[in-house]
């Protein structure tokens, strides 16, 4: 299907170009709007399945078809997959993504799986982006029971939809139901693309007696 997508995309792409060409249009607009048909057609979809849809299927579709791609199958792995095959996901990823903010991200993420706690708090310390820091460090602590430390680190981020998550979390830990709900809701609202089915499947896995 996404073959013949493509097809039909460059087929267009080449009758606009002669139809362009017959009608006597300057070859420089000719690019320009190529590239801009191009762009519609094929990076566009993408960057609005990534960053902006609030459609988890159309997240999961995208996620499924790009798993040769390590963080994209790793964000499919946390919904689908065993903690072991995430592990060795999160280990590739270590090796190859060296900016200090995913670098330090993932590494905590590994730590955490293995329960790792201590370990999990150094790495996610060293996050330079203070939010990203925040909130890595507020999740290990609600994972490790330690609410307390946990309320204190999530009061330090702005309101948005990692604080709202948090707390979703921390009040699911307390068996506050309601609260959670709420929290939920605020989160889901208020963030999209691969963020969104993310955190959407985190809650899902939340067992609510």
């Amino acid at each position: 299907m996404r073959h013949i997508r493509l097809i039909f995309i460059y087929l267009g792409a080449f009758i606009s170009c002669s139809l362009f060409s017959t009608i006597g249009m300057q070859p420089m607009f000719i690019f320009i709007l190529l590239t801009f048909y191009l762009f519609l057609f094929l990076i566009f979809p993408s960057i609005h399945t990534v960053f902006l849809t609030k459609n988890s299927s159309k997240v999961e579709r995208f996620l499924q078809s790009n798993r040769e791609k390590l963080l994209f199958h790793y964000t499919y792995a946390l919904a689908h997959e065993s903690k072991e095959k995430q592990q060795l996901l999160l280990k590739m990823i270590v090796e190859k993504e060296q900016h200090p903010n995913d670098h330090f991200y993932f590494k905590s993420s590994l730590a955490l799986l293995s329960d790792e706690f201590d370990d999990a708090i150094e790495y996610a310390m060293q996050i330079p982006d203070e939010d990203l820091r925040h909130y890595t460090m507020a999740y290990v602590e609600i994972n490790r029971g330690n609410t307390p430390r946990a309320s204190i680190l999530l009061q330090r981020l702005p309101f948005s939809w990692r604080r709202s998550t948090l707390e979703a979390l921390l009040a699911f830990s307390e068996q506050k139901i309601d609260e959670f709900r709420e929290n939920t809701t605020a989160a889901l609202k208020n963030c999209r693309g691969i963020d969104r089915y993310t955190i959407d499947h985190l809650f899902n896995k939340c067992d609510i007696k």
